[in-house]
C-alpha cells in the first residue's frame, strides 16, 4: 500500500472512531438527561405537583424515546386526569417497546375500558395474562370487560380465576352474582351476592340487587331485610324505598298500618328526587286508597 493511501486510510479510521465516540457521548448525555428528567418527575409527583411531573416525564421521553418507565408514569397521570386518549397512546407505546410487560398491557386495557372500547380491552388483558399467567389482577379486569360486553359466562370464568387468588375483595363476587342474575340463575346469584355482602357489609349494590331477587321470588321477608339495610346505607335511594314499600305490603296485605307507613316513607324520599316523579304520582294515589280502606276497616 502506498504511503499516501495508507495515510488516507488511517485518517478515515480516525474519523470513524471520532464519529463513533461523539455519537456514544451524545447517547450517554441523552440517557443522563432522560434519567435526570425522570427523577425530577418522580419528585414532583411525590409532592403532588402533577403538572410539573407531566412536563418532566415528557422531557425524559424526548431525550430517550425508549424510556418505558417514563411512558408508564406519564400514562398513569394522564389517566387520573381522564385524558384517556393521551394515556392510551403512552401505554400503547409501552406495549410496543416491551410486549412482555404485563403492567403496560393491563394499563392499556384499563384505559380502553374507560373509553368503552371493551373488545380491544379484552385483547389487552388477554395479552397481559399471556405475558404473565400469574398476573391475577388481569383476570379481574378481564372479567369486568366481559361483563360490559354481556359475555356473562366468560365474565364468571375470569372472575372465578381471580377469587382463587384473592378472597377478600367483594367486588368480583358482586359481579359474578350479577352475571348469574342476568343469566336468570337466581340460586347462584344469591350465593355470590351474599358472599359479596359478607366480604363488605356496606356493599349497597350487592344488598339492593339481592333484595330485588328475593322480591322477584316473592320471598318478602328477606327482601324487606335487604331493602331496610340498603336504606340505612343510602337513605335517599328512592328505588330502594319504593321496593321496600312493595315488599312490606306484599308480605302482609292485611296490615294496612305497616303498608301506609312504608309508602309514606317512600314518598318522603321520592318527592325530593325528580327522577321519581311517576312513581310518586302512582304511590300517592295508592296511599290514598290504602288510607280509605284502613278507615273503612276501622284500622
Amino acid at each position: 500500500m502506498k504511503q499516501s493511501t495508507l495515510k488516507s486510510f488511517l485518517a478515515a479510521c480516525w474519523i470513524c472512531l471520532l464519529v463513533s465516540f461523539l455519537m456514544a457521548g451524545t447517547l450517554w448525555a441523552q440517557a443522563d438527561t432522560a434519567k435526570e428528567s425522570f427523577n425530577m418527575g418522580q419528585e414532583s409527583r411525590q409532592k403532588g405537583d402533577t403538572a410539573s411531573a407531566i412536563i418532566y416525564y415528557m422531557a425524559a421521553i424526548k431525550a430517550d424515546p425508549a424510556f418505558t418507565d417514563a411512558y408508564l408514569n406519564l400514562g398513569s397521570l394522564l389517566f387520573a386526569q381522564k385524558r384517556y386518549e393521551e394515556a392510551a397512546a403512552n401505554f400503547k407505546k409501552v406495549t410496543e417497546l416491551d410486549p412482555a410487560q404485563p403492567l403496560g398491557l393491563a394499563n392499556y386495557g384499563k384505559t380502553l375500558s374507560a373509553m368503552e372500547k371493551y373488545d380491544e380491552a379484552v385483547l389487552a388483558y388477554q395479552a397481559a395474562l399471556k405475558a404473565d399467567p400469574g398476573y391475577a389482577e388481569g383476570n379481574k379486569e378481564l372479567g369486568k370487560a366481559y361483563y360490559k360486553l354481556k359475555k356473562y359466562d366468560d365474565c364468571i370464568s375470569a372472575l372465578q380465576a381471580f377469587v382463587k387468588t384473592d378472597t377478600t375483595d367483594s367486588y368480583p363476587y358482586y359481579l359474578i352474582g350479577m352475571a348469574y342474575k342476568n343469566k336468570k340463575d337466581d340460586k347462584q346469584a344469591i350465593t355470590f351476592l351474599s358472599t359479596a355482602t359478607e366480604r363488605n357489609p356496606a356493599d349497597f349494590d350487592a344488598i339492593y340487587n339481592l333484595g330485588n331477587i328475593y322480591l322477584g321470588q316473592s320471598n318478602y321477608a328477606n327482601a324487606i331485610t335487604c331493602f331496610k339495610k340498603g336504606l340505612e346505607l343510602k337513605p335517599k335511594h328512592f328505588k330502594c324505598a319504593y321496593n321496600l314499600a312493595v315488599a312490606i305490603e306484599s308480605n302482609d296485605p292485611e296490615n294496612r298500618i305497616a303498608a301506609i307507613a312504608a309508602w309514606e316513607q317512600f314518598l318522603q324520599v321520592g318527592r325530593k328526587n325528580p327522577q321519581a316523579k311517576d312513581l310518586v304520582a302512582s304511590s300517592e294515589e295508592h296511599l290514598k286508597q290504602l288510607k280509605e280502606a284502613a278507615k273503612g276497616a276501622g284500622q
